[in-house]
C-alpha cells in the first residue's frame, strides 16, 4: 500500500510541476526535490534486502537542494522554507530511524506503530524549533555584521561539536 500511495504522489506531484514551471528557476526549484522525493522512495521500499541508508541521504539532501533553491529565487516565504527544511530533516530522521528498526527486528515484522511514534515525536520537535525560529526572527539587534554573524555560528558548530564527545 505504501509503494502505491509513493507512486501516486510522485505522478501527481510530476504532472502538477511540469504543468507549472514557466521559468528555469522553476525547474531548478523543482527538479532536485522531485528526484529526492524518487529516491527517498527507493530508500524506503527496497526490491531486496534492507533499506539503503545512502539512497536516504541522497534523496533527503536532493529535497534540501530544493528548499535552498527556493529560499535563493525567494519563491516562498520564510516560515514556508522552515517548514519545508523541518520537514525534509524529519523524513531523513524516519528513514534512519525505518532501516534501524528493520535491521534489528526483521523485514517480516510489523513495525507501523513504532515508526508512526518516532515520526510524531521528531514533528513535534520540529514544530516547536520552527516556531522557535519565527519568533526570534524579530528578536534582537538587526545591526549584526556579516562577519560577526559567522563567528557566531562558527563558536555554536564549535560549541557543539565539544559538547559531542
Amino acid at each position: 500500500m505504501v509503494g502505491v500511495v509513493g507512486v501516486a504522489g510522485i505522478v501527481g506531484a510530476l504532472a502538477v510541476a511540469f504543468t507549472g514551471i514557466t521559468r528555469l528557476s522553476g525547474s531548478i526549484r523543482l527538479i532536485p526535490g522531485l528526484i529526492g522525493v524518487f529516491v527517498l522512495a527507493l530508500a524506503l521500499v527496497p526490491v531486496r534486502g534492507t533499506g539503503s541508508r545512502t539512497l536516504v541521504k541522497v534523496g533527503t539532501a536532493l529535497v534540501f537542494i530544493g528548499v535552498l533553491a527556493s529560499g535563493i529565487f525567494n519563491a516562498v516565504t520564510l516560515g514556508t522554507l522552515l517548514v519545508a527544511g523541518a520537514a525534509t530533516v524529519v523524513a531523513w530522521d524516519a528513514g534512519e530511524h525505518a532501516i534501524n528498526v528493520g535491521e534489528h527486528l526483521g523485514r517480516g515484522r510489523d513495525t507501523r506503530e513504532i515508526e508512526l511514534v518516532h515520526i510524531v515525536g521528531t514533528g513535534a520537535v520540529a514544530f516547536v524549533a520552527v516556531e522557535a525560529a519565527k519568533f526570534s526572527g524579530g528578536v534582537g539587534p538587526s545591526g549584526l555584521s556579516l562577519a560577526s554573524l559567522v563567528l557566531l555560528l562558527v563558536a555554536v558548530v564549535l560549541l557543539a561539536v565539544a559538547l559531542h564527545d
